[in-house]
């Protein structure tokens, strides 16, 4: 990749939105959406899923800000997704959807519960 392409994105994406937004934000924005759509969350439900303000969703879906590794995993255990997920250019981030992702909870709590079960009774 060149370094005018670069700069050419760059340009375009303040002339859009007024904020410098990179190439690894651009994706990282779309793949939060697309996925936040996806499981049904507004920004406010994401917000508290992951233990943030509500304002800073806001801020990182506008590109002022760029979350840390512990958010950027706390993205991925809620969308049931890969950290490469939030950065895959296209609809390749696919995860559980949200109601296979609470079966799914639902299925290892009873699991551990058998298996103590199992335990206690051996």
């Amino acid at each position: 990749m060149s370094q005018s392409w670069c700069q050419g994105q760059i340009v375009q994406s303040i002339f859009m939105t007024g904020v410098a937004v990179t190439t690894l934000q651009r994706l990282l924005i779309n793949n939060l959406r697309r996925n936040r759509a996806r499981c049904g969350l507004s920004q406010a439900e994401l917000a508290e899923s992951c233990g943030l303000s509500t304002n800073y969703i806001s801020e990182l879906e506008a590109g002022r800000r760029f979350p840390s590794a512990e958010t950027l995993q706390a993205f991925c255990d809620v969308f049931c997704i890969r950290p490469a997920d939030l950065f895959a250019e296209g609809e390749s981030s696919v995860g559980l959807d949200c109601e296979s992702k609470d079966a799914l909870a639902l299925y290892k709590a009873q699991l551990k519960a058998l298996i103590a079960k199992l335990i206690d009774e051996s």
